[in-house]
């Protein structure tokens, strides 16, 4: 018999790899004769560029960016040797992971290191950017990404909102933005 073990992370408790490795040495203990292949998976969150990287070679950058809460956090991205596209994970600089139980604060954790990922991998000048979502710890919907990037947040009375959360977001009436060139030549997909 041969198994395939492909999960995802166990939240809060163990990685998809790990997990795989549990689940193969339960299973040979039971059965020690069945060849087992290990393919642990991601669905956009935390542990996705993991995976990518066990799917196709890739160079392996970081960068020093903000976290959920606004401390510096160290986040990796993975830039594809054959195709050049970039694939980072959201949740290496806003993610749930990143922040303890007892600190979190949805309404006042931002995407913002998101975007200074981006910014940080743009010098590739790749053809596609993949960005894995999940396990995050913010609700801004991506304003903290996309101020990095240059956007403001403005009032009725065009005031820039305070920064940082999605709970400034109550008080958005205009977003004054002009994309950064290089997204005229970038596709960017989001994976989730």
């Amino acid at each position: 018999m041969r198994v395939l073990i492909a999960p995802q992370e166990f939240k809060g408790s163990l990685t998809a790899e790990e997990a795989a490795n549990a689940i193969a040495d339960g299973l040979s203990e039971a059965q020690p004769g069945w060849e087992v292949d290990l393919l642990p998976m991601a669905d956009g969150g935390p542990g996705f560029i993991d995976a990518m990287r066990r799917a196709i070679p890739c160079d392996e950058h970081e960068a020093t960016v903000a976290g959920p809460l606004g401390a510096p956090v160290t986040a990796h991205y993975l830039v594809a040797r054959e195709s050049g596209d970039i694939f980072i994970e959201a949740a290496q600089a806003n993610g749930l992971l990143l922040v303890a139980p007892e600190k979190r604060d949805a309404l006042r954790a931002s995407t913002h290191g998101v975007g200074q990922l981006l910014a940080a991998a743009v010098k590739h000048e790749a053809p596609r950017i993949i960005i894995g979502v999940g396990g995050s710890a913010t609700t801004d919907g991506g304003a903290g990404m996309a101020a990095a990037l240059g956007a403001r947040f403005r009032t009725e009375t065009g005031e820039p909102l305070p920064t940082g959360g999605g709970s400034a977001l109550l008080e958005l009436a205009r977003i004054d933005w002009s994309p950064p060139a290089w997204l005229e030549n970038t596709r960017i997909v989001v994976a989730t």
